[in-house]
C-alpha cells in the first residue's frame, strides 16, 4: 500500500472506498494517481536510494529505507532496483519514462537483487485509469525544484568500500 497520509482531505473518503475493495498486495489505482501527480521528488523523499556501479556500470539504485507503511513490501532496505515495469531507471529521463508510464499501467513490477539473487516484485493495479492524467504529467520530466539542481548523495561502488560523491542530476541522461 502506498502512504496513507498522502493525498487532500477532499480526497480522502474516494480513496478510502477505493482501498477498502483492493486486495493486499495491490494498489488502488486512485491512490496510484495522487502520488503520480505529486512527482517523483514525492517518492524519493519516502524512499531515499543510492547509485550502484560496478566495474564502471550503472547496476541499479540501492534502496535505503522504506516507509513503515510499506512493511509488507517485498522490498527491504539494501535490495537493488534495477528496473521498474521492464524500463532501466540509470537516468532522470529513464526514471521519468517509467514514471509517468505508471499512469497507464495494470501492474507495477519492479526488477532488483537481493544480495546476488534477482527478484520481482510484482503488484497489480486496481481500477481503470484517468485518460486525462497521461497528458497532465506532459512528455518531459519536471525540472528540479529550486534550490535542488543537483542531487547529492553517496555512490556505492561494489566490492569497494562506499564514497562520498556526488550525482548529478541535471547532465545525466
Amino acid at each position: 500500500m502506498l502512504d496513507p497520509q498522502l493525498g487532500p482531505p477532499q480526497e480522502e473518503k474516494v480513496q478510502k472506498a477505493a482501498e477498502d475493495k483492493v486486495p493486499d498486495g495491490a494498489i488502488a489505482r486512485p491512490r496510484l494517481d495522487l502520488v503520480l501527480r505529486e512527482g517523483p521528488a514525492w517518492l524519493l523523499d519516502k524512499v531515499p536510494v543510492e547509485e550502484v556501479m560496478s566495474g564502471g556500470k550503472f547496476v541499479g539504485w540501492r534502496v535505503r529505507e522504506l516507509p513503515a507503511e510499506w512493511a509488507g513490501v517485498d522490498l527491504h532496505p539494501g535490495d537493488v532496483i534495477t528496473k521498474v515495469n521492464a524500463m532501466p531507471v540509470e537516468t532522470p529521463n529513464d526514471f521519468w519514462a517509467a514514471w509517468t508510464t505508471l499512469s497507464v499501467a495494470s501492474e507495477l513490477k519492479i526488477d532488483y537483487l537481493r544480495g546476488a539473487e534477482a527478484k520481482v516484485l510484482s503488484m497489480p493495479i486496481v481500477g481503470q485509469p484517468d485518460p486525462h492524467l497521461p497528458a497532465s504529467l506532459g512528455g518531459e520530466r519536471p525540472p528540479a525544484p529550486e534550490g535542488h539542481d543537483k542531487r547529492f548523495d553517496t555512490i556505492t561502488i561494489e566490492g569497494q568500500a562506499p564514497r562520498d560523491g556526488t550525482v548529478d542530476w541535471t547532465t545525466r541522461d
